[in-house]
């Protein structure tokens, strides 16, 4: 892949979007994930944005807008990919919250970091 190639992101916001992109991200051996979301006046947080992302596809859904995210659950719980993240306590708490249990397996680039000697937090500069 050329490294200078950019990609337009897709927006899900439909069942059968969602559906869609968890068929293209199928075959995936590894996805970075991340989540967004809202704890202000609630002790448990509020799912806002699921951004997914392999080297061909960059993927957002905004669970808000869908009914459920069984197809999302059925991509995330594949044993066969691996789901990259970083910092991804609260991303497991959201998971856990949401369907008992959470994604595996998991590689978690800060904790890697903090292996490798350099600190569990790294600034952007």
């Amino acid at each position: 892949m050329d490294s200078s190639a950019t990609h337009t992101p897709i927006w899900v916001d439909t069942p059968e979007a969602l559906q869609q992109v968890c068929e293209l991200l199928h075959d995936s051996t590894w996805l970075t994930l991340d989540t967004e979301f809202f704890r202000e006046n609630t002790y448990y947080p509020e799912l806002c944005l699921v951004q997914i992302a392999n080297t061909e596809h960059i993927v957002l859904i905004d669970p808000l807008a869908l009914p459920d995210l069984d197809a999302l659950r059925d991509l995330l719980f594949r044993t066969d990919i691996v789901k990259i993240l970083h910092a991804a306590s609260q991303d497991v708490e959201i998971f856990h919250m949401l369907w008992g249990a959470i994604p595996a397996p998991l590689f978690d680039t800060q904790i890697a970091a903090t292996l490798a000697g350099h600190g569990d937090q790294i600034g952007y500069a």
